[in-house]
């Protein structure tokens, strides 16, 4: 499907090709948008031979796109709702996955990972009945194991961390540095003593 409200990209350039990186937010998903950068007859910079790809997110699958948590390769790994994107250097793609309250990063070959926030195996639901001795199957579409983000506002240690609704992200010059904004605060995760600080709010 085409890019259902696409909320934010950034963009690489190198070698005369350029990757555009768009969080398809409605989607569920990552894509890349790749061209050549050349000058026309005219003189002027244009993009030619664009083509448009998953990049990571249940990338490949028949299936309508669907909300989820799940970490790996591009066909395997789910976002719910990914707004703020930015590119670091060496080519990693960090992500604020809103709806799971964490921040993702994705290498050059679509791998997702966990950076920073918090996780929970998420809610199981019951066969039937409130009884707590009735037993529970996983959430339906779910992969194991089958976790959630964890809202809220903790500092500290990178998989201790927590964000609410995180909604953009943006890279420090020096790519030791990723700065987040969530619901509440403006927040920054050093990715070199590997901690999560609240600067503002």
């Amino acid at each position: 499907p085409d890019p259902d409200d696409p909320d934010s990209l950034i963009y690489t350039n190198g070698g005369g090709r350029l990757a555009l990186f768009v969080a398809d937010t409605g989607n569920h998903r990552v894509r890349k948008i790749m061209g050549t950068v050349a000058r026309d007859d005219a003189g002027e910079w244009r993009w030619y031979n664009v083509t448009v790809s998953c990049f990571s997110g249940r990338c490949g699958s028949e299936d309508a796109p669907r909300p989820g948590y799940a970490e790996g390769i591009p066909s395997v790994a789910r976002f719910d709702a990914p707004r703020g994107i930015c590119v670091g250097d060496d080519g990693t793609v960090y992500v604020a996955d809103t709806n799971n309250h964490v921040v993702r990063a994705i290498d050059r070959y679509g791998a997702a990972r966990l950076l920073a926030g918090s996780l929970e195996l998420a809610e199981p639901k019951h066969r039937g009945g409130d009884d707590d001795d009735v037993p529970t199957a996983p959430l339906e579409g779910c992969p194991p194991p089958c976790l959630s983000g964890v809202a809220g506002d903790m500092d500290g240690p990178l998989l201790e961390s927590r964000f609410s609704y995180p909604s953009d992200v943006t890279m420090a010059s020096n790519d030791t540095v990723v700065y987040v904004s969530d619901r509440h605060h403006f927040r920054r995760i050093d990715l070199v003593t590997r901690t999560v600080t609240t600067l503002a709010g």
